[in-house]
């Protein structure tokens, strides 16, 4: 069972929508607009959030790292009033000092391409969650 959730479709900050990010199957990944890989072109910002399900809830530690063959193509920011904060170093992993029980908890991340590489619908990076999860129901 996956306590936690990471979510992609425009989700929103403090509730329980948008729609479940694969768990390792690479079924629902999260992918950007097609990019130009004749120059170091980068995605729009690409919106998503991570909640537990109810009863849980992380510890204030949260650690989400992209992870992969490009993984140095992604870059992540927390959230800043609905809009992305500073985007951290590209293959750099984010830190979330609160605790995320079960409503949204929205980030941001976008890629890029390198120039002269050649054009493909790259799945080969997953984002990692790190964290310890709990019951908080007592």
């Amino acid at each position: 069972m996956n306590y936690i959730l990471l979510l992609n479709n425009n989700p929103t900050v403090g509730v329980e929508d948008g729609d479940n990010v694969s768990s390792g199957d690479r079924l629902n990944p999260v992918l950007s607009d097609p990019l130009d890989t004749s120059f170091n072109e980068e995605s729009l910002p690409i919106k998503l959030a991570i909640r537990c399900i109810f009863g849980y809830e992380t510890s204030n530690n949260v650690k989400i790292t992209p992870f992969g063959e490009n993984e140095d193509r992604w870059s992540l920011a927390l959230d800043d009033n609905e809009q992305p904060g500073i985007f951290l170093s590209y293959g750099d992993s984010l830190e979330i000092n609160e605790v995320i029980k079960d409503k949204n908890y929205v980030f941001w991340v976008k890629d890029r391409t390198i120039s002269g590489e050649l054009p493909v619908n790259d799945k080969t990076v997953s984002l990692k969650v790190e964290t310890k999860i709990s019951s908080n129901l007592l």
